[in-house]
Order: structure tokens, then sequence, then C-alpha cells
């Protein structure tokens, strides 16, 4: 019995993935205030900042990053997956079905 919270617990891990904000970052972070953010500049660089706020015309961070926003191109929140989520449910059910199959 202790397996099935343990592949509870495996099904959510594996489905964490990075899930895009919807609308401009300004609008994305005074709805949701996540503890960080990935961001995706201009010029295709991506940094994880933590802390994240927004102040006149720059995200900033911990640390004492600022980043203009007019340079972000997106901003991703870490956190579940509903697809990835589902995917793996099924994919775990495939596999005990196998497993009793091949007995």
């Amino acid at each position: 019995m202790r397996r099935l919270p343990m592949l509870a617990l495996a099904l959510f891990v594996g489905a964490c993935a990075w899930n895009q904000m919807d609308g401009p970052p300004r609008d994305a972070l005074s709805t949701a205030h996540p503890a960080k953010v990935r961001v995706t500049t201009l010029d295709g660089r991506e940094t994880v900042i933590h802390s994240p706020l927004i102040r006149e015309d720059s995200l900033l961070g911990a640390g004492g990053f600022a980043l203009p926003l007019d340079s972000v191109k997106r901003l991703e929140t870490h956190g579940p997956n509903g697809g990835l989520i589902a995917l793996n449910i099924l994919g775990a059910g495939v596999g005990v079905g196998l497993f009793f199959l091949t007995r």
C-alpha cells in the first residue's frame, strides 16, 4: 500500500513544467504572484527570476535583477500541467495493464 502514494507523487512531479503566462507581463504578474518565473527575452535568452515584481517599466527580481519590460518576449511559471498529468496517468494505466497481462 505504500507504493500508491509514491506513484501519485511521481505522476504529479513528472507533470510539472513551465507554463506560459497569458497576456503582457504587467497584467500576468498583477493577477498571479508566483515565487519564480522564467523569462525569455527578445534575443532568445532564458532567465529564471525569483520573487518577480514589476515596478514602472522594469521586471525586478531577487538579487538586484532588473530587466526592461519591452525586452520580455515570454513569461512562464513553473507548476503542474494538466495535459502532462493526464498523459502520465494514462501511461501509468497502460504500464499497470501490461504488467498484469504479462504475468
